[in-house]
């Protein structure tokens, strides 16, 4: 009988712990419309192939995404929003427009970029696509010519209707025949308020997704 008794207090004990356990790890989800949980699933979404970037321009992906793995898991996301804005984390991956036969002689390669900006004191993203064309000499596999990146018309999401994007390409490269780098400039412009960051983007014949790396 005492070994029942025992049994049955263990038991009932390893409940209330597990039930304590669950409920202090709970939170209140952010809302999907909310910016922040746009850009943190935006992350998560992408985590096998997005670039995630400082405010320093050092790039911080592999860390980042181990330190919140769990937190998203259980959907705990206001952690994962501080670190993004207190460090103005900024997103960068492949958009995939489709694989295009070697005979192409015209060639692009495209990538969304999302950036947080603050505004009035609030958490906000802007969403855009960056593209580059360029003409490849099918016989060599090699650039011919490559055009500036430009920002896609049409594809800027914003929390703010009427805000402007751009990308401003301000030095060009083509190396070995087969990478093409370009320094430019991404800004944001609002009722009179800008935001402006300073990135490498690098396209490679072959394939159809441009890589960044943030210089400032």
């Amino acid at each position: 009988m005492k070994k029942i008794f025992r049994l049955m207090f263990l038991t009932l004990s390893l409940v209330m712990a597990l039930t304590l356990s669950v409920g202090a790890s709970t939170t209140e989800p952010l809302p999907e419309s909310d910016p922040q949980a746009i850009m943190v699933n935006d992350i998560f979404e992408h985590f096998e192939t997005c670039q995630l970037f400082d405010k320093y321009g050092k790039e911080v992906t592999k860390d980042f995404l181990a330190r919140h793995q769990y937190n998203y898991q259980v959907g705990n996301f206001e952690p994962i929003a501080d670190e993004i804005w207190e460090n103005e984390i900024t997103l960068v991956y492949p958009v995939n427009e489709g694989v295009m036969p070697r005979l192409l002689i015209n060639h692009s390669a495209s990538s969304r970029m999302r950036v947080p900006y603050g505004y009035n004191g609030g958490r906000y993203t802007a969403s855009f696509m960056l593209k580059m064309t360029s003409r490849i000499n099918d016989y060599t596999n090699t650039f011919s010519d490559v055009d500036n990146i430009t920002l896609v018309p049409g594809t800027l999401i914003s929390d703010h209707p009427g805000m402007e994007a751009y990308w401003r390409t301000t030095s060009k490269e083509i190396t070995g025949g087969t990478v093409c780098t370009q320094q430019g400039v991404v800004g944001l412009y609002y009722n009179n308020t800008s935001w402006d960051q300073i990135w490498l983007a690098t396209g490679t014949v072959g394939t159809n997704y441009l890589s960044f790396a943030r210089v400032k």
